[in-house]
């Protein structure tokens, strides 16, 4: 059995994929202590938030794995989003293991630098945007396909930090510890393991430290321990437990266990047992921000899921979502029309005052006050019906919500200052008002043809 087979066999990789499709806006994903995360970028860009040294672009196609998640944000476009595909992974029964413990917080790759991967990720981007049957299954498998190809990726390029991965990465150490992971019960000495790797014993514990950050007696000891603990959670007795996995009796696991753990045995089963009941078992959740309403899916990789959204429910989730980008030009138009009420009440409430008859026309007259309010609200409806049509053609093709917004920010601005200097019969204030708001609106124009 190879290297990494030995790992796989002992620590049972398990995917389950919980989201796939088009995001848009800010995504926050929790810290998970028992699985990993896997995020597939097929288009982006993405920006990766929550990781150390700060914020990471990502423009091409990449995968990104979380062995140990914390808290992170995913961060794509407002307009055009990102296709993601968002997967759990799980080794073991999950929480700390040697392969896990043995990568850094977040191994990113770009898909062109994974060799030979290209078919499998075809596939996987084929079942992940379309609506095949056996979708999910199909969709988990693939998963781990990819993820047994990231690890053979991680052992050639020596990404590893210490651990189980580092020393399967070394030529010489990785004869010995095949040889170990196959027969933990085996009571293996120094001078047997050092002769597997064609080194002294002298040398071989010097290197061995220096590539897997543990002298081989506490690797040993650990590689048991991880062993026994997957042993128990399965519900093999305590004393069994003890034999497999290379100790005479229960009381010499038990001490072993303890200075490992820090907990027996037992106490410690128990307590794995609390953390995995089924409300504290499901899978990662994907917390969308309320200003970003795409489908959230929770589901648990050994459980009963709901069914992945299909591509058409996503981009409707975008396609809705995108509303939110026009959030302040939307405003903008509500606003708008309360001004044109506005106005409308302070003409006709000057004209009661001023007993006007209603169907008569109204003098000429700059001076009084009557002939300007209805001027600034004649005025205004003109403006409002321009502003409305460009506004509306803007948000429904998708034009750019920075400038949409601003420049209905700038239209609403030069409208009231328009009103007001009409009121208090400022004509050069009101001209320079009408030519900004008139700006505004060609603005507008240009932002809708040019997108």
């Amino acid at each position: 059995m190879d290297r990494l087979s030995q790992l796989l066999n002992r620590f049972s990789l398990s995917a389950g994929v919980f989201y796939t499709g088009n995001i848009c806006g800010v995504h926050d994903f929790d810290r998970d202590e028992r699985r990993g995360h896997v995020h597939l970028i097929k288009r982006g860009p993405v920006r990766l938030v929550g990781v150390p040294g700060g914020g990471i672009s990502i423009v091409e196609p990449s995968l990104l794995f979380f062995p140990r998640p914390d808290v992170h944000q995913l961060i794509a476009d407002d307009r055009d989003g990102a296709d993601v595909v968002c997967a759990s992974i799980q080794f073991g029964a999950g929480g700390h293991n040697p392969i896990t413990d043995a990568l850094p917080s977040l191994v990113l790759v770009p898909l062109a630098q994974l060799s030979g991967a290209q078919p499998l990720l075809e596939l996987m981007f084929e079942e992940a945007f379309a609506d095949h049957g056996g979708r999910q299954a199909a969709l988990d498998r693939l998963c781990e396909l990819l993820l047994i190809r990231l690890l053979r990726f991680c052992l050639d390029r020596g990404i590893a930090k210490g651990g189980a991965l580092s020393g399967l990465a070394d030529a010489r150490l990785a004869k010995a510890l095949t040889a170990l992971h196959a027969d933990p019960a085996r009571e293996w000495d120094l001078a047997e393991m050092a002769e597997m790797a064609g080194m002294s014993r002298a040398r071989f514990a010097v290197h061995f430290r220096e590539v897997t950050g543990e002298t081989p007696a506490d690797y040993l000891a650990s590689w048991r321990i991880n062993l026994a603990q997957g042993l128990l959670r399965s519900g093999r007795p305590l004393k069994h437990v003890s034999h497999e996995v290379g100790y005479g009796s229960a009381s010499a696991l038990t001490r072993a266990f303890v200075r490992k753990v820090g907990a027996s045995p037992m106490s410690w089963l128990r307590q794995a047992q609390a953390r995995g009941r089924p409300d504290d078992d499901a899978a990662p959740t994907r917390r969308v921000r309320a200003r970003r309403p795409v489908k959230q899916v929770r589901r648990s990789v050994a459980g009963d899921r709901p069914a992945l959204p299909s591509m058409a429910e996503t981009n409707k989730g975008c396609a809705v979502s995108s509303f939110a980008s026009y959030q302040s030009t939307l405003i903008v138009m509500a606003l708008a029309a309360l001004l044109l009420v506005v106005q409308l009440i302070v003409a006709d409430l000057t004209a009661i005052q001023q007993r006007h008859k209603a169907g008569y026309p109204i003098p000429a007259d700059s001076s009084q006050f009557l002939f300007r309010a209805a001027r600034a609200h004649a005025n205004t409806n003109e403006s409002i019906a321009a502003f409305a049509l460009l506004a509306i053609t803007g948000i429904l093709l998708a034009a750019s919500p920075r400038w949409l917004n601003a420049l209905a920010l700038l239209w609403l601005a030069a409208r009231s200052v328009h009103m007001l200097a009409y009121y208090l019969n400022r004509k050069p204030l009101r001209s320079a008002a009408f030519a900004v708001s008139l700006l505004a609106l060609l603005g507008m124009l240009a932002t809708v043809v040019l997108g």
